[in-house]
This record gives structure tokens, C-alpha cells and sequence, in this order.
């Protein structure tokens, strides 16, 4: 999917910079690296670096609130 957003700006290279993105400043960068690998965060990877971008993340996290919210009103 295209974004008029420049893919530098949306990227987030490392688990460091993923961990920060979700969690803050103080990011836990082992709670990162597990929910990465455990399949629930979207990632890829350039040569043997995990990345992941801002708005698949975002995307995945609207998703995850509306399967949520529905199954509640089920």
C-alpha cells in the first residue's frame, strides 16, 4: 500500500526503535522482541534487521480493537 508519508519516515529499524514506538520512551525492548516473535507485531526483516512499519503497526492495532470491540457485543 502507498502513503504519501516518505518510507524513511515510517520505518522503524531495530527492536529498539519498534519498542519505543509502541511502548515509549522507556520502551521494553524484550517485550518487543517477544511479541515479534511470537507473530503479533507486523515486521520484516532488511538483511538480518527486524523492521517494521509505523502504519502497519497502526493498521494492525485498529484491527485488533475492532475484532476486540465486536467480539465483546457478541
Amino acid at each position: 500500500m502507498m502513503t504519501d508519508q516518505p518510507l524513511a519516515d515510517d520505518l522503524l529499524e531495530g527492536t529498539d526503535a519498534i519498542a519505543r514506538f509502541l511502548y515509549g520512551p522507556g520502551g521494553s525492548k524484550r517485550k518487543a522482541q517477544r511479541a515479534i516473535h511470537a507473530g503479533h507485531i507486523p515486521f520484516f526483516r532488511i538483511g538480518g534487521r527486524i523492521c517494521a512499519r509505523k502504519s502497519a503497526i497502526m493498521r494492525w492495532i485498529t484491527t485488533q480493537e475492532t475484532s476486540s470491540i465486536t467480539a465483546q457485543y457478541r
